[in-house]
């Protein structure tokens, strides 16, 4: 049997891919957060400090790592939201290059 072609196929690829490349951005930018937080908190600890006074200069710590984190993110989101794009192109190309 003969495989067929199905243009439901490439598009809920590229829906994955998509999907895929805001799920990293996002989990890129979560995981700085809270390296960032930890660092801060984890130094105030180990210092002996208060950790609720380091607390400001942890979430601080935190927003900034999380936007580097994004940041380092993008270029493979980008590369994904490329390859979903791609993916769209060839099935718009059989679309209007079909013989009906």
């Amino acid at each position: 049997m003969a495989t067929q072609y199905d243009e439901q196929v490439i598009t809920k690829f590229a829906d994955a891919l998509y999907n895929q490349a805001r799920s990293i951005e996002a989990s890129y930018a979560l995981l700085g957060f809270l390296v960032g937080l930890a660092a801060i908190v984890g130094g105030a600890l180990l210092g002996h400090s208060d950790p609720m006074k380091a607390l400001p200069f942890a979430v601080g710590a935190g927003v900034v790592f999380g936007i580097a984190g994004y940041l380092v993110a993008r270029p493979k989101a980008f590369q994904l939201r490329l390859q979903a794009q791609q993916a769209l192109c060839f099935a718009q190309i059989e679309r209007n290059t079909r013989k009906n």
